[in-house]
């Protein structure tokens, strides 16, 4: 997966009229770069109206991955629903022996917007749900004010609530912290090499 994440980032470069390795020494070495197997089991339950969006039963809310590009295998389960333009959401048809792409956020700020974050869901299809998604992700310290087109600009930085950060751990944290399911996350003090 790591390679195939690669590969999409060297063919945006090349398409960005950038070297096919810009983005390498933002990843390597040490990339913080996920593989999460993930269970959305059925509930024994009527579903809470957290988890509703309307008449919408949901197992996951409705988020935009914070890394450069997720790489999903659905393992042929529906449910998976991306946000148009139009204000609507679609379902990702569900394809065999294929692999599903989101844009992150990091890719969408390092590309000023070019390539636009993938906002997504998951819809409760009322059974037992698999996939498997591998999140390619920066190294901790890497320079996430970067930009493949000019210069550095205030519409397109990732930021916390206080100021911009210029490292992708330390964003990747803040932005946990402000996620309702991490309220009770203990920060730890990591230095940047």
């Amino acid at each position: 997966m790591l390679n195939c994440g690669l590969e999409v980032l060297r063919l945006a470069s090349l398409g960005c009229g950038r070297e096919e390795n810009w983005f390498e020494s933002l990843i390597f070495p040490g990339t913080v770069s996920s593989l999460a197997l993930l269970h959305y089991p059925l509930r024994p339950c009527a579903t809470p109206q957290a988890a509703m969006d309307g008449d919408t039963p949901l197992c996951c809310q409705d988020h935009a991955d914070s890394v450069l590009v997720t790489l999903l295998d659905t393992f042929q389960y529906p449910g998976l629903q991306i946000w148009r333009e139009d204000g609507q959401w679609m379902e990702v048809p569900v394809r065999p022996n294929s692999l599903v792409m989101n844009i992150g956020q990091t890719l969408s700020a390092i590309s000023g917007g070019r390539f636009k974050a993938t906002r997504h869901r998951v819809r409760d299809i009322l059974v037992d749900r698999f996939s498997a998604a591998f999140f390619l992700e920066p190294k901790y310290d890497g320079d996430i004010t970067v930009r493949m087109f000019g210069t550095e600009g205030e519409d397109n930085r990732l930021q916390s609530e206080e100021e911009v950060i210029k490292h992708y751990g330390p964003w990747l944290i803040d932005k946990m912290r402000n996620k309702p399911e991490y309220r009770d996350f203990v920060a730890l003090e990591f230095s940047t090499v």
